[in-house]
């Protein structure tokens, strides 16, 4: 989408649309309505309540989190892994090593045994052969 000098842009009203885009803005104001609608509920008695917050409108560059919750699930992210590497570090590595076996063919596992010794224990998942 081009960039515009919103200064040098002059609004316009819906009445100033071509037919065409006034139904897409028109349905895009539809649906937007429906997800406002969604936010209220009534009980059993008809009385209308608020049940959540009412959507945000984003626009292309702005995003619907802060840094810190990019930071959270940064710390998220690296904490389940490093429990996975910890708690699964045999399986991960006996697949990593029969992907590259399967991969690189025979002789990568004839080195890596004489070097470390016979593959044992689990896998994640079969590799399967080719």
């Amino acid at each position: 989408m081009p960039k515009f000098d919103n200064a040098q842009v002059l609004d316009i009203t819906m009445d100033e649309l071509p037919k065409n885009i006034k139904e897409i803005v028109q349905q895009a104001c539809d649906q937007f309505q429906h997800k406002c609608l969604m936010s209220f509920s009534k009980n059993k008695s008809n009385r209308v309540f608020q049940k959540q917050l009412l959507p945000r409108v984003l626009l292309p560059h702005q995003t619907n989190y802060t840094e810190e919750d990019a930071q959270r699930m940064a710390e998220l992210v690296y904490k389940a892994m490093r429990e996975t590497m910890t708690n699964h570090h045999s399986a991960f590595l006996n697949t990593f090593h029969a992907i590259m076996v399967n991969t690189s063919g025979p002789t990568a596992d004839k080195y890596f045994e004489e070097a470390i010794g016979p593959m044992q224990g689990p896998t994640l998942f079969h590799v399967p052969k080719h």
